[in-house]
C-alpha cells in the first residue's frame, strides 16, 4: 500500500525518502528533461519543506516506484509561490481544504515494478490521491502540470478545471488547475483500474478528519 511520510514519522523513513528523491531525478529530469535541481542524483527544491506530506509506493526491495508530493496551499508551494499567474485573473486558492499535489512520478523500469497486490502502479497513484483527500476532507486539490497531463485525468474521469491561461515554459505548455475531491471520483478510478479497495495506509496520515473506507459511490 502507499504510506504517507510526514514531519511526524520522517525520521523513521530516512531510506524511502531517500529513494523517492531518486525517482524523482529519474523521472523529472534524467527521463522528461526538465531543467531542476538535481544534486547527488537526487531531485529536491525549496517546497521539500517541514509541512510536505509524500505519499510512496515501494517495491518488494523497498525501492519507491510511485510517489506525489502533496502541500497545504496555506503553507509555501509551487502555484502560490512560484507561478501565481497561472491563476490570473483571480487569486490562488488558499485554504485549509484545498491542497497541491506535484512531483507526481511513476518508475517504469520494468524490473523495478514488483508490487506485491498492486499490478497497476499509475492507477493506484490516482487512487492514493483521491483517497488522500477524502481522508483530509478536502474539497479540492490545486496543481501545476504539463497541459498534456490534463488530458489523461479528464481521461481517467477526473473533474478539473484551468484557473487562468496556460503559459510556455522552454516548449512545454504548463497550466494552474483546480482538482474536485470526491467518492464519486474515487469510484471511477477504482472500476477503472481493478481496484476493490484502498491502496493508502491511511493510519499514517495526520490528523484524519474522515475516513476513505466508506463504499466509494
Amino acid at each position: 500500500m502507499f504510506k504517507a511520510i510526514t514531519r511526524d514519522n520522517a525520521h523513521l523513513h530516512g531510506d524511502t525518502l531517500e529513494s523517492m528523491f531518486e525517482l524523482r531525478h529519474e523521472v523529472f529530469i534524467k527521463r522528461l528533461g526538465w531543467d531542476l535541481n538535481g544534486q547527488e542524483g537526487q531531485e529536491r527544491d525549496q517546497f521539500d519543506h517541514d509541512d510536505a506530506v509524500y505519499l510512496v509506493l515501494e517495491n518488494d526491495r523497498q525501492q519507491v516506484v510511485a510517489s506525489a508530493r502533496m502541500l497545504p496551499t496555506t503553507t509555501p508551494n509551487l502555484l502560490g509561490d512560484v507561478f501565481p499567474q497561472l491563476a490570473l485573473p483571480q487569486k490562488v486558492p488558499v485554504s485549509d481544504s484545498i491542497w497541491e499535489v506535484t512531483r507526481l512520478a511513476v518508475d517504469h523500469r520494468k524490473a523495478r515494478l514488483t508490487c506485491a497486490n498492486i499490478s497497476n502502479v499509475s492507477g493506484a497513484l490516482w487512487c492514493s490521491l483521491a483517497e488522500f483527500g477524502l481522508a483530509m476532507n478536502l474539497s479540492h486539490f490545486v496543481s501545476v502540470s504539463d497541459v498534456r497531463l490534463e488530458r489523461i485525468m479528464h481521461r481517467i474521469g477526473w473533474s478539473l478545471r484551468r484557473l487562468g491561461n496556460a503559459i510556455d515554459i522552454d516548449g512545454v505548455g504548463v497550466a494552474g488547475e483546480l482538482v474536485d475531491v470526491s467518492y464519486e471520483t474515487l469510484g471511477k478510478f477504482r472500476r477503472r483500474f481493478g481496484l476493490n479497495g484502498p491502496v493508502l495506509n491511511t493510519a499514517t496520515l495526520p490528523n484524519i478528519l474522515t475516513s476513505t473506507t466508506k463504499k466509494a459511490a
